[in-house]
């Protein structure tokens, strides 16, 4: 990625937001994670691009953006239910589920474009993290990993998204044909793990 640093900087200065602005969940007046750590909001970034196209809808992105020193975090925080409601043990909502992946592709298309970068970049230093309300999500029980990212000497504890999602989400080829690795934790885990380690 030619000056992929001082494009993302760029991007911090023109679309930066602390964790809690990242974070919000508009549907209940609400921030996932309080916290000052910052970072690119991807979906402001969105906003002010698609200004200058006469766009009958406007695309779908994740959350936040966020670099720690060669590795890009994409993160997705999802405060509401993951679940299917009817079902007594845990099964994904669909279109919870697909409407994330499109979010995947459309960020990384977008973010591509100013970050000067290919897809066989992303694949060498971006991850992507989906970040849930465990208290919402009742029947979504996962057991982390010790997930070694970069340079960081203590690896993070993470859970693969692919395991918990079944096959036709096509989900477990993410990690090889476009990021280093995709992952889902807890908000907890998050607030404990991420934020701590890689500020």
């Amino acid at each position: 990625m030619k000056n992929k640093t001082s494009n993302y900087d760029d991007l911090l200065n023109s679309f930066g937001d602390d964790l809690t602005t990242v974070s919000y969940d508009s549907a209940n007046n609400c921030s996932m994670i309080t916290d000052n750590l910052y970072m690119v909001n991807v979906d402001r970034f969105k906003d002010n691009l698609v200004t200058t196209f006469p766009l009958a809808g406007s695309p779908q992105t994740c959350d936040a953006l966020y670099k720690c020193k060669n590795e890009y975090f994409l993160i997705e925080f999802k405060n509401g239910k993951l679940e299917d409601n009817s079902k007594s043990s845990f099964v994904p909502d669909r279109s919870q589920f697909y409407d994330i992946i499109r979010k995947i592709f459309e960020s990384l298309l977008l973010l591509n474009e100013d970050l000067k970068c290919t897809i066989n970049d992303t694949r060498k230093s971006f991850i992507f993290i989906l970040v849930f309300n465990e208290n919402k999500n009742g029947y979504l029980k996962i057991k982390d990993k010790t997930t070694k990212l970069g340079y960081k000497n203590k690896p993070l504890p993470l859970s693969p998204l692919s395991e918990i999602l079944p096959n036709d989400f096509n989900v477990k080829y993410f990690d090889k044909l476009y990021f280093k690795g995709v992952f889902i934790c807890s908000k907890t885990t998050f607030e404990k793990e991420f934020v701590e380690k890689y500020r």
